[in-house]
């Protein structure tokens, strides 16, 4: 493992730890995604700031809102790590008052609503929630016992990109459609989905980089997870980097993380760990992007936006393991 690449694994592990030691009774599940919301700005949480950031939620939250169920650590930490934490919160309330127009309420919705505004303009608030909807709807239509509250934020992040609604729907489809044989959960395949519409290539060529890194990812001894895992792989497949190589740092990722503490025989499992490993990987490659490329722009709006769906997997996936053990 190159230094670079070490110094993520550490990075990790210590907003983890950070992360942890400030939210001790909360869902376990939630550490490691917080802790990339860090890495990903290549920052260290700090006790005081989100213990502030506790404070000023309190503040401008109810005890029942959505902002205080499982996404209240992701909104903290990513307020945090805003010059003006209250701004920052504050814009988020206000586009999850534009986003109550088109959406029920839930929790995924105010994780959207986090994500996003702190990626698009205030006079995009609408544009980009009906949008948004629309594209909810339309997939809806198609599979109307598939598609609920979680698919909300994915829609959103869909909403963002510069692709039209249809291409977005054409896309997702297709990817549906040639995914749906190879995976049992029909759930999965749609997020899978969603995260493919986000990558440029066709869908076929896009769907088969998913089955090769899956197969061989499975041939290496790491079964990669087929539920919620799924649409973080995607992201990794379409990476453009030389398959073995990512292979191998993948295993040394892997075998890092397996040695840290809470990564034991009884700790996190493999499925969970292989997400980790995962989205410390994108942040890696999303690191060496070509700056003095012409198509940079485009590029680093994609990683933002493949980045911000990993994180979405991982949030969604913890709380819905969270909801399975207390029901």
């Amino acid at each position: 493992m190159n230094l670079n690449l070490k110094s993520l694994c550490e990075k990790f592990i210590q907003n983890r730890d950070i992360i942890k030691e400030n939210f001790a009774w909360d869902n376990s599940l939630i550490y490691p995604a917080c802790a990339m919301i860090f890495v990903d700005k290549n920052s260290t949480a700090n006790t005081d700031n989100l213990k502030s950031c506790k404070t000023i939620l309190k503040q401008n939250t109810g005890i029942f809102s959505n902002f205080r169920a499982n996404t209240r650590i992701p909104v903290i930490s990513m307020m945090s790590l805003s010059h003006d934490p209250v701004e920052r919160i504050q814009n988020t309330l206000a586009f999850y008052n534009v986003l109550k127009k088109y959406f029920w309420n839930s929790e995924y919705l105010a994780l959207g609503a986090l994500i996003l505004s702190n990626m698009i303009e205030l006079d995009q608030y609408d544009f980009i929630a009906m949008k948004a909807s629309n594209i909810y709807k339309a997939i809806k239509k198609i599979h109307p016992f598939l598609t609920s509250s979680e698919d909300a934020v994915f829609c959103l992040l869909l909403a963002a990109s510069d692709k039209t609604e249809d291409e977005i729907l054409a896309y997702t489809e297709e990817c549906y459609v040639l995914l749906k044989p190879h995976f049992f959960s029909p759930n999965a395949v749609q997020a899978l989905s969603h995260a493919l519409t986000l990558q440029n290539g066709s869908s076929k060529d896009k769907c088969n980089k998913v089955m090769t890194l899956f197969d061989n990812l499975k041939q290496n001894g790491y079964k990669y997870g087929t539920n919620f895992e799924l649409a973080s792989l995607g992201l990794l497949a379409t990476l453009d980097v030389d398959r073995k190589e990512l292979i191998e740092n993948f295993g040394a990722v892997n075998g890092y993380l397996k040695q840290q503490k809470g990564y034991s025989l009884f700790g996190t499992i493999a499925s969970q760990r292989y997400v980790h490993t995962t989205m410390i990987l994108l942040k890696y490659y999303g690191s060496d992007t070509d700056t003095s490329s012409a198509t940079f722009m485009d590029t680093a709006m994609s990683i933002v936006i493949a980045q911000e769906i990993a994180l979405v997997t991982m949030i969604i996936a913890s709380s819905v393991v969270n909801s399975t053990v207390h029901n």
